[in-house]
């Protein structure tokens, strides 16, 4: 996703479920560095997940899958 490949996204059988991790250590539309968002089938909106204290973003839901 991102030129450096910081950010990645994994999709799965059709596009759902989808893993998108940022890698890097600046936020990146609204997922912080260190975390990843996943998507299942059935989710209105993305579950992140955060290693440790990471600090958590409010969910973006302009960040499309």
């Amino acid at each position: 996703m991102t030129a450096d490949h910081q950010v990645q996204q994994t999709r799965f059988g059709g596009g759902t479920p989808a893993v998108t991790a940022n890698f890097g250590d600046q936020e990146y539309q609204g997922l912080p560095g260190g975390c990843a968002d996943a998507r299942l089938r059935g989710d209105s909106t993305p579950r992140q997940l955060c290693p440790g204290n990471k600090p958590r973003a409010t969910v973006n839901p302009s960040l499309s899958l």
